[in-house]
């Protein structure tokens, strides 16, 4: 029988447990703390001691999948039987993607027998960790290019809002601009973020206050739900209470409980901490 793998980068931000659950691999991304470089899951850092860090004003930063790593990563796991499914981190966020998608290409053309495809998730964070769990489960009871093609109906439906509490992490990333950060900060201005229909971070709506920003994600999440995958993730950067309210609040509108997760060191480098997440399925993004 075939090994049936659902692969994914360390973005998508599932524990380890969920990925054992599921059978996926995944691959660990890089990031630095004042210039130290760390990859995930190497125990450097608890995610409270990493935001507290940022909190206290060290510079962190990213690393994208370079192209050796992907072929090196794709090509241990595609060994024997293995029919490989790599769900990549949105290609308008990051190169990794590409990297991928090339990595794939070279391994095809070497080893014509290597069952290997590559799928833009558009998605990102717990939102492409929500993509990857729904793709697994629907792997196993599918065929390969059954559930590629899944994948790719599937990723447009991914609905993802966030809030961020300190506009500058947004700035620094070039999401927005900095005087767009000073003034937003100076008036307390915690505009509802989300991923549009070409996977990149944009502003969906201004709102004013912290607490208003997240019962607006709550009330949208609710709103947008339509029940094809019947789960909800919640994501926060330390930030556990809020998220706590905004599961209570979203599972009072909808009837489902979401599941919580700690959003991690990739992604929070660029929103902060304080940024707390939803992630759904709904009609295709906007």
């Amino acid at each position: 029988m075939k090994r049936k793998i659902i692969s994914v980068e360390s973005t998508c931000d599932l524990p380890a447990e969920v990925i054992e659950k599921y059978g996926m691999e995944m691959i660990n991304m890089e990031y630095s703390v004042d210039g130290e470089v760390h990859r995930m899951g190497d125990g450097a850092y608890s995610m409270h001691a990493f935001y507290e860090k940022m909190r206290a004003g060290s510079v962190t930063k990213t690393s994208q999948v370079n192209l050796y790593e992907a072929k090196e990563y794709l090509s241990r796991i595609s060994e024997g039987d293995a029919e490989v499914i790599h769900l990549a981190f949105s290609s308008s966020l990051s190169g990794t993607c590409n990297n991928f998608i090339k990595a794939a290409e070279e391994i095809r053309a070497e080893n014509p027998e290597r069952k290997i495809a590559v799928v833009d998730s558009l998605c990102a964070c717990a939102g492409q960790g929500f993509y990857a769990v729904a793709v697994a489960e629907y792997f196993r009871e599918h065929d390969f290019t059954e559930t590629v093609e899944y994948a790719e109906w599937l990723k447009h439906k991914v609905i993802h809002f966030f809030v961020v509490d300190n506009l500058k992490y947004l700035a620094r990333g070039g999401r927005i601009s900095k005087a767009t950060a000073l003034l937003g900060n100076a008036i307390h201005m915690k505009p509802v973020m989300h991923m549009d229909k070409a996977g990149k971070l944009v502003p969906y709506k201004k709102v004013l206050s912290r607490k208003k920003s997240v019962m607006e994600i709550g009330h949208l999440a609710a709103d947008k739900y339509d029940g094809t995958i019947k789960r909800i993730f919640i994501a926060h950067a330390d930030c556990p209470e809020e998220a706590e309210f905004l599961a209570e609040r979203v599972e009072r509108e909808t009837g489902i409980k979401p599941e919580i997760f700690d959003l991690g060191m990739v992604i929070g480098s660029h929103s902060g901490p304080g940024t707390l997440s939803i992630y759904l399925t709904g009609k295709a993004r906007e």
